[in-house]
């Protein structure tokens, strides 16, 4: 008579086998889904710095614009070089170009 609490090889093996087929579709669902979840986090988190980004790049811009529409109407309005130096917009000018 076989003990039932013996397990033989052959029992081992196909439970294993079954097993590892139980893990390989789970691996195809999992894998592809934690991909997904950490590639959806961290776009995420960068999709707002890159906005950030180029609203201060359009920003920047804007304010160039700006000055030098306020610095062409200061110079028509007003040709005198002397007077223009000593005024608020010559001081804004960059000092490196």
């Amino acid at each position: 008579m076989e003990d039932p609490t013996i397990i033989s090889s052959g029992e081992i093996l196909h439970t294993f086998a079954q097993l590892l087929g139980h893990m390989e579709e789970f691996l195809k669902i999992a894998v592809p889904a934690f991909v997904g979840l950490i590639s959806g986090a961290v776009g995420s988190l960068i999709a707002p710095w890159v906005n950030w980004g180029i609203e201060k790049q359009r920003s920047k811009a804007e304010a160039r614009r700006r000055f030098i529409a306020d610095a062409r109407a200061e110079l028509q309005h007003n040709p005198d070089k002397e007077k223009f130096r000593e005024s608020v917009l010559y001081s804004r000018l960059p000092t490196s170009v």
